[in-house]
């Protein structure tokens, strides 16, 4: 199914391992969610085994304007990410690919940034550390990039970095 209006992109496929009729109640609860003014817009991707089963683009990206939503939108999602990035270091932990010891300038070494004193105290801190809150970083961080740079990896590596 593709529908595509000012409002929505919507594709649905079938998937091995995923149940067509529950992607369809996915989006129906999307467009209702929508409509009854939850949210203005969203970008989905529904996968498995990297086979898309569902990729939607529903509603406004900016309700001043009314400019619908398109698939290259970035969304700024702050603590929303907390729950993928556990799950995904919960599996590197199982697979032996990480531990909760290892030290976030091993995996990213730019993290320790230029400035030797909080180079020193960034290079103590630990997978656990983040996980757990500790890590000594300020609650909301401001790495000094807008969020038309939230795009690029290296641009948002960089400029954390410079955090203490």
């Amino acid at each position: 199914m593709t529908t595509t209006d000012t409002q929505q992109d919507v594709t649905i496929t079938d998937a091995p391992g995923m149940e067509y009729r529950f992607l369809e109640l996915l989006d129906e609860t999307i467009r209702e969610d929508i409509a009854r003014g939850d949210y203005y817009g969203a970008n989905i991707i529904v996968a498995r085994h990297g086979q898309i089963a569902l990729r939607g683009t529903y509603g406004r990206a900016d309700a001043d304007t009314g400019r619908p939503t398109r698939g290259d939108d970035l969304y700024r999602i702050l603590s929303m990410s907390k729950g993928f990035t556990n799950a995904l270091v919960l599996r590197a932990l199982s697979e032996g690919k990480l531990m909760l010891s290892t030290r976030v300038v091993d995996l990213i070494p730019e993290f320790l940034g230029a400035e030797p004193f909080r180079a020193a105290r960034k290079d103590r801190i630990n997978v656990a550390h983040l996980l757990t809150h500790r890590a000594g970083m300020p609650a909301t961080p401001n790495p000094g990039l807008g969020p038309e740079g939230f795009g690029v990896l290296a641009d948002v590596i960089e400029a954390l970095g410079r955090v203490s």
